[in-house]
């Protein structure tokens, strides 16, 4: 999508490939954490350089079990 954006990639066991899919602004973007919610979407925390002040702004993403994105705020 831009300069640096987020990849997503998910797994099994055997370390097969089950999803991979990448997410981000047309600018920079940089992954800052993840964590497994109860109901197995995934919450991904990045900062986001796209349309923000110089700072950047912090982005958070949901994605489900199946790599599809629930939201992003």
């Amino acid at each position: 999508n831009g300069d640096y954006d987020l990849r997503l990639i998910r797994i099994d066991e055997s370390g097969e490939l089950i999803w991979d899919i990448s997410t981000g602004t047309a600018e920079w973007d940089f992954f800052r954490g993840a964590a497994e919610l109860s109901n197995g979407s995934i919450a991904i925390s990045a900062q986001t350089y796209g349309g923000a002040s110089s700072g950047g702004n912090m982005q958070l993403i949901c994605i489900d079990a199946s790599g599809n994105e629930l939201w992003n705020q």
